[in-house]
């Protein structure tokens, strides 16, 4: 249920996200060159009663007109590297048709403590990668960007970790373990997991609670 209900947000913030981008590029387009070419424009008219018009004459209006510069080709490339790293993120599934374009989503239910921290820090760079990529477009979204005081920023961002408010966003992992299984390395990976405080949570099945518990000090 906790899982579900960040999904639904995340989602939510991700389809905004993607639809302001694209809408940022959409314009760019339109506003091109390219878009009032002949052929585009019969393409965007379709078939019908139009079939006479002409387009090379309205082409060459629509040229002359004054348009708004267009995008730098770095901030078009920065904003086009955000949409597919938004689209293809694996931490949750996405409702978008463009949800297999990444592959199955990361699995957060685990038998062992140490599959768990294994694919926790696996994933870390990817997540510190897409919480990157999110606060990027939150910027690029509202226009206020700025390469010279961002860039240098988002090149460290993550390097010290990430805070508690950013990791809330994200799905926890869920480790559930019989107590006979852990001893040796898997009691030790379980004090490295509860140390660290990593979003991970360990439900321990006990099925005899006559028997001392495997976890010292309860």
């Amino acid at each position: 249920v906790t899982q579900l209900r960040r999904a639904v947000r995340f989602n939510a913030d991700i389809k905004r996200l993607v639809l302001k981008l694209s809408g940022i590029i959409q314009a760019d387009y339109v506003n091109s060159e390219a878009s009032k070419s002949a052929g585009n424009l019969r393409e965007s008219f379709g078939e019908g009663p139009l079939n006479s018009f002409n387009y090379d004459a309205m082409s060459s209006i629509l040229k002359k007109v004054s348009v708004r510069e267009a995008l730098p080709k770095r901030r078009r490339e920065r904003i086009l590297g955000l949409i597919e790293m938004l689209q293809t993120q694996k931490f949750y599934p996405l409702s978008s048709s463009r949800k297999g374009a990444a592959g199955s989503p990361f699995s957060f239910a685990f038998d062992s403590c140490s599959a768990a921290l294994k694919a926790y820090r696996e994933r870390q760079p990817k997540l510190i990668e897409l919480a990157r990529a999110m606060a990027m477009a939150e910027l690029e979204a509202k226009g206020e960007y700025s390469e010279a005081r961002h860039d240098g920023l988002f090149e460290s961002f993550g390097e010290n970790g990430l805070d508690s408010e950013t990791l809330a966003v994200f799905p926890d992992y869920l480790v559930r373990i019989n107590a006979t299984a852990l001893s040796g390395p898997e009691q030790s990976t379980l004090t490295e997991i509860l140390s660290a405080d990593l979003p991970i949570k360990v439900l321990v099945q006990t099925d005899d609670i006559l028997e001392k518990s495997l976890i010292e000090h309860g």
